[in-house]
């Protein structure tokens, strides 16, 4: 099982690097042929990645956004926080440290639990 999870992360890896690298390429034959596609092609990824509410400037966001900091960067948050994620469907729910609504006292989220009853937890608003 081990090795397949090793194949598939590897898998994963070549193909967020070949799509990374194509984006990279294509970005920067545009903007060689056609700064003002590669231009609209960066405002396209910014709203996408929700950077046009940042007080970060297009210009500075766009020269960020292929470089190998950012790579890991999406690597990690895009691939990695699911082979790291604990929990799975129809797994077992991590043991959850909880904090009272009166701030200092921090309970467990299975101190809640009751044998013979499904614990549930709700993350609405009661407002």
């Amino acid at each position: 099982m081990k090795a397949l999870q090793d194949v598939s992360l590897a898998l994963r890896f070549v193909s967020f690097f070949m799509v990374f690298v194509t984006t990279r390429a294509v970005r920067t034959v545009l903007g060689v042929l056609s700064p003002s596609l590669q231009r609209k092609m960066d405002i396209h990824i910014a709203k996408r990645s929700q950077m046009c509410d940042s007080s970060l400037a297009m210009e500075d966001y766009s020269d960020l956004l292929f470089t190998s900091t950012s790579f890991w960067t999406m690597w990690e948050s895009e691939v990695m926080k699911d082979l790291l994620c604990e929990t799975r469907v129809g797994g077992k729910a991590p043991d959850a440290p909880l904090l009272h609504m009166d701030g200092l006292t921090q309970a467990r989220l299975m101190d809640f639990a009751k044998k013979g009853r499904p614990l549930v937890v709700n993350f609405g608003s009661c407002t």
